[in-house]
């Protein structure tokens, strides 16, 4: 068992260098003579403690074995008059505490208010040297390195990065870093485990890519030994780069851990008000408050050694309740607040007790101080020990969310249960020890009812039941397919093949989508366990939540899972199929309360679209571009026999409720974004995502390597989505239009980036569009031909080129005032025009940051009266830009020609009309003209397939364009 003491961490300081400072009441001083000849002849150790000025009080003490530490004495002062001791070594004949009889003596030290242990070296030698030690079995074996920040350009965030060769590897993961939270003064501090070093240190912004601001400590003169502790002081001449040499080495590190508890009857709200001299510690009267833990025990972990301590309950109408100034403090006690409620500043309604000596049985992740899962703050004051059962919340406190990072195998990463809320996570859950898991799903949480959701299960086990409710909200269970739009540009996704038992298990990357029913029951069996699924959903976990019925009942018909059928919109028709299921066939087993935490290769079949949907195993933040470039992932399909990049797009989709997001490698790009439902390159834990194979890629089925060391042991501080990542930061760097369509209520987003990569046709770094049909949403999106001609929705369109026109389509059934907002355009080195043929507007973009466009929009329908996608109506033109004031008429313009459903389309611009048209066939035959054309766009029927030469006559030059007509 490992006893929690009240602990004082410091850095070694030279006895040449000490301070004098007094020795407080019931401090131990140590003597290590682990590695001397002194315990010889059954020698015992007196020491003297005395005043070095003033009235030269003094008081011998006997200095005690410590137990569990071979060759380690102690002994404590009984006041706090002393800075100054003596040592000696006894002959055992004379057991008086006097100076008689002594053997060898350590002369004339003192003390420096921080470190309380000499140490003996071989032989007979009587020169000690100064450290801290600590009777704590864990913390003495414990390192802490400290940093701040100084100088008005800090960083907003902070990261740690090591190297070590004791062990080899990283102590705090791969770059950055553990994220850090400074603490209330300013302090950064992290841990080093037992038997690790860090070798090198980079102190950095917690950017995710090299070249941000850093400092590095020597190798050679830098490492960290036990016990030796180091601090820093950074000074950051901007905000991403450090000066000089960008760190000062400080003397020493101090940091007391203080516990106390109050009586039952006691009403207080606790605070804790402390000083050092005439410095405030936690800020001022009357100090912050503080919550108790589980078993009723308060802790505050102070970053220096307070004087005084004052523990009162704020302000009670108009005048304060409060303990006495206290001043007294001893290793290993505590403080237990009476009952007494007066007022009076010197009443001493307190008294010492012991500390408690081991954690609650229930312990819950705050995220404090940093990701390290063995730094006690972060558990309020304890570490979890195997008994222990522990909780990572949805949102841990503090500015931003700080998950625990496992970075090590270290024997301390361990605990009982453990239970992860809502989009919590665990960094490398590989290297946790531990008997059970659980993983909850909030349905309460806002739009997670009435709407699809792409989930993947990061457990082993779970099957289609563990998602039912008895029918109560039903819910939905289906795979996805995409379907070809026959009238349309874009592809459909579709939710099909059901699950249709409840014993189908989820298999770990595999990806599903789930609907529960946003229904209006009075009483349901999800309200029944407070909104919240815990999986495994037949556990019964310490919260007592009760779990719903496993299966689905509907009309007194008990029946596999349900189906909708769409009415044109989202909102599902529901119907029970009816058919008899038997009883839920699970049982309880161990194998169903572990985490996904393997290395594996899944294989997942493409759909005829080159679509599939693929889900992160793990609990961890999947890192899509750490997975997609890893070097060391070749495809486990030997018929590819590739690697990821050279198989699939760089990028994927998730379904956001209104419509799908796409992130993009490699620039940090979104596009297709409903507003607030920004998407990046770190995949949630139970987040799926839908893949797109590489143009020209050979077969439909690919084995998708996962190694869960290489990919989750990075991943973005704050995560405030469960399902879906973090807002990204923009690059603002990169050329990119981005084109908003808003309905008021609801707005989608498409890209046109300009990367050297682009291409005239459909390619590898554009993104398809995917929708699921027309409805109200006003689904946005560019239109681009593909290799052989045929003409693809994209909603990131990266271009390579200054000189093109780009089709931009609506498709909505909605009727009434639309807008489209248009942003980036100042990053373009072109000329940027958007046309609205139908009101024959022609609206320079150039240069601008911003601008809207109101329209009243009338759907487009076809011949059926059925609505059908606007794809011929807006256009973006891209011109070479002109020095300032100068422009060229001799400037041919290019105009636009493409082919759909046998229709050929020819688009120019307003400014330059087309005159007439022309088209031949690969013979050279003509096979269709009109020399009196006169405007911007122009269409006509081609019903013969074939490749074509179209030739525009415009007012300002001549082109010549081929195009498939399909």
């Amino acid at each position: 068992m490992k006893k929690l003491f009240v602990l004082f961490f410091v850095m070694w300081v030279g006895v040449g260098t000490m301070c004098a400072d007094n020795i407080p009441a019931g401090t131990n001083i140590y003597l290590n003579l682990s590695n001397s000849n002194w315990p010889e002849a059954s020698a015992w150790f007196l020491i003297y403690f005395y005043e070095s000025g003033g009235s030269q009080r003094n008081q011998f003490q006997k200095m005690e074995p410590v137990a569990g530490a071979a060759g380690v004495y102690a002994a404590a002062p009984t006041n706090s008059y002393y800075d100054k001791m003596i040592v000696l070594r006894k002959n055992p004949s004379n057991q008086n505490w006097d100076w008689n009889d002594e053997w060898a003596r350590i002369g004339d030290q003192t003390y420096d208010g921080a470190n309380n242990c000499m140490t003996i070296g071989p032989g007979w030698g009587n020169t000690p040297t100064w450290s801290f030690y600590s009777t704590n079995t864990y913390n003495k074996e414990t390192r802490f390195i400290r940093w701040k920040q100084t100088g008005a350009n800090q960083w907003n965030k902070m990261a740690i990065y090591s190297h070590s060769s004791t062990p080899t590897g990283e102590p705090f993961g791969k770059w950055p870093g553990v994220v850090v939270k400074p603490d209330a003064d300013g302090w950064y501090t992290v841990l080093l485990p037992a038997g690790q070093t860090a070798e090198w240190i980079i102190f950095n912004n917690a950017a995710d890519d090299s070249g941000t601001g850093k400092c590095q400590i020597d190798v050679a003169h830098e490492t960290f030994p036990n016990p030796v502790n180091k601090s820093f002081i950074l000074t950051p001449t901007t905000s991403s780069v450090l000066s000089g040499t960008g760190y000062v080495e400080t003397t020493s590190i101090q940091r007391t851990t203080i516990w106390w508890k109050k009586e039952a009857a006691l009403p207080w709200t606790m605070h804790i008000y402390a000083k050092k001299g005439a410095t405030e510690l936690c800020g001022a009267f009357p100090g912050p408050v503080i919550e108790p833990n589980a078993d009723g025990w308060y802790s505050y972990t102070f970053n220096d050694l307070p004087t005084q301590l004052i523990f009162n309950d704020g302000f009670n109408y108009g005048g304060e309740h409060q303990t006495g100034n206290i001043e007294t403090f001893e290793a290993g006690k505590a403080y237990y607040i009476r009952t007494s409620q007066d007022a009076t500043y010197n009443n001493r309604n307190w008294e010492l007790v012991d500390a408690p000596t081991t954690p609650p049985a229930n312990l819950t992740w705050n995220g404090n101080v940093s990701t390290q899962w063995i730094n006690p703050a972060n558990w309020g004051g304890f570490l979890p020990i195997a008994a222990t059962n522990v909780t990572i919340p949805s949102h841990p406190g503090g500015d931003y969310d700080l998950f625990p990072l496992l970075s090590c195998n270290n024997t301390l990463h361990q605990c009982n249960d453990i239970k992860f809320g809502h989009g919590a996570q665990l960094v490398r859950p590989d290297l946790l020890t531990y008997q059970k898991a659980h993983v909850e799903i909030d349905f309460n949480q806002s739009g997670m009812r009435g709407q699809w959701h792409m989930l993947s299960m990061p457990m082993e086990g779970i099957v289609s039941g563990d998602f039912g409710f008895g029918g109560k909200p039903m819910t939905f269970m289906r795979k996805f397919s995409t379907a070809a739009n026959p009238s349309n540009f874009f592809g459909l996704g579709s939710w099909s093949d059901y699950y249709n038992s409840n014993i189908e298990e989820l298999l770990p990357g595999e990806g599903f989508v789930l609907w529960v029913n946003n229904d209006s029951y009075t009483s349901t069996n999800l309200d029944n366990i407070g909104q919240k699924l815990e999986l495994p959903c037949f556990d019964n976990h310490v919260s007592g939540i009760n779990k719903g019925n496993p299966f689905h009942e509907h009309n007194g018909v008990r029946s596999k899972f349900s189906y909708f059928s769409s009415t044109g919109g989202t909102n599902p028709t529901i119907s029970p199929t009816g058919q008899a299921d038997p009883d839920f066939p699970r049982s309880e087993g161990t194998h169903y309360h572990k985490l996904n935490v393997a290395d594996f290769d899944y294989t997942i079949n493409f759909d005829a679209n080159g679509y599939a949907l693929l889900g992160n195993p793990y609990i961890s933040t999947l890192d899509f571009c750490d997975w997609f470039n890893d070097p060391l992932n070749p495809s486990a399909n030997t018929a590819n026999n590739t690697v990821i990049d050279n198989y699939i797009k760089r990028s994927y989709k998730v379904w956001t409720g209104s419509g799908f997001a796409t992130y993009q490698i490699p620039n940090n790009t979104s596009g297709s974004i409903p507003v607030g439902a920004a998407i990046d390159r770190f995949i949630a834990p139970m987040q799926a995502i839908i893949i797109e194979k590489k143009d020209g890629a050979s077969g439909n089925s690919f084995a998708f390597p996962f190694n869960i060391g290489r990919m989750t042991d990075t991943r973005l501080p704050a995560s405030t989505s469960t399902l879906r990542s973090v807002q990204a930061e923009e690059n603002t760097t990169a050329d990119k239009l981005t084109i908003t369509a808003s309905n008021g209520s609801q707005s989608i987003v498409a890209l046109v980036l300009k990367r050297d990569n682009g291409t005239d046709v459909l390619g590898d770094f554009d993104s398809r569009k995917i929708m699921l049909g027309i409805s109200a949403v006003p689904e946005i999106y560019t239109i681009k031909p593909d290799s052989e001609g045929k003409n693809t929705g994209v909603d990131i369109n990266t271009v390579n080129s200054d000189n093109q026109i780009i089709p931009v389509a609506l498709a909505t059934n909605f009727n009434g005032n639309l807008s489209l907002s248009f942003s980036g355009m100042d990053r373009y080195n072109a000329q940027i025009t958007f046309i609205d043929m139908a009101t024959n507007q022609q609206i320079d973009l150039t240069g601008k940051t911003g601008y809207q466009y109101d329209f009243n929009y009338v759907p487009k329908k076809d011949a059926g009266n059925k609505v059908i996608a606007e794809e011929s109506r807006f256009y973006i033109q891209f011109a070479p830009n002109m020095p300032t004031g100068a422009t060229d008429p001799a400037i041919v313009e290019k105009a636009l020609v493409y082919s759909d459903n046998c229709t050929i389309r020819a688009i120019a611009t307003p400014a330059n009309p087309i005159r007439q048209i022309a088209v031949y066939n690969t013979q050279g035959m003509l096979v269709y003209e009109n020399k009196l054309v006169n405007a911007a766009q122009y269409s006509f029927a081609q019903p013969a397939e074939g490749v074509y030469v179209v030739r525009l006559v415009m007012e300002r030059g001549t082109q010549n364009i081929k195009v498939v007509n399909k």
